[in-house]
């Protein structure tokens, strides 16, 4: 079985199992996100959004980091692994 959806809430990764069902979206949960940008690993950013989630149907496999900034200018960053 593999993880194949996850959500970010309140600065955690938490990812959710689901058998049979295939989802490429990062799913953003939290108040006052102005913006996501995604980041490969040599610091090139590949998306950027200001929606709750993020598509990565057309991203190949590798690592990320998410980067989220709220409305207060606060930053977090997060570990993206996409199989």
């Amino acid at each position: 079985m593999m993880f194949e959806e996850c959500s970010i809430v309140f600065g955690w990764l938490f990812k959710k199992q689901q058998e049979n069902f295939k989802t490429n979206r990062i799913y953003i949960q939290g108040e006052n996100v102005l913006q996501a940008e995604l980041f490969d690993l040599r610091g090139r950013k590949v998306k950027a959004t200001n929606q709750k989630q993020i598509d990565l149907s057309d991203i190949k496999s590798g690592s990320f980091i998410l980067k989220v900034i709220t409305d207060n200018n606060n930053t977090k960053s997060f570990k993206i692994i996409k199989k």
